[in-house]
């Protein structure tokens, strides 16, 4: 998880309870209407943050639909 924002968002939230988070694994500006279809959806454990492990999620080949 490289997005200092979101590190931090996360570690005042923790105090309320469980969170998840959902966040690609790499920068993905501008690809709000695309979708994965033809290629599997891999996710990988990247590091540990807050003592849980952090997930990401990569979608290799990207098809924008409309």
């Amino acid at each position: 998880m490289e997005a200092v924002g979101l590190k931090e968002l996360v570690k005042e939230m923790s105090s309320l309870g469980d969170i998840i988070v959902v966040a690609p694994s790499t920068q993905q500006s501008g690809k709000g209407k695309s979708v994965t279809y033809t290629q599997p959806v891999r996710i990988q454990a990247k590091e540990k943050f807050l003592d849980d492990m952090i997930i990401f999620v990569r979608q290799s080949e990207i098809t924008r639909i409309r």
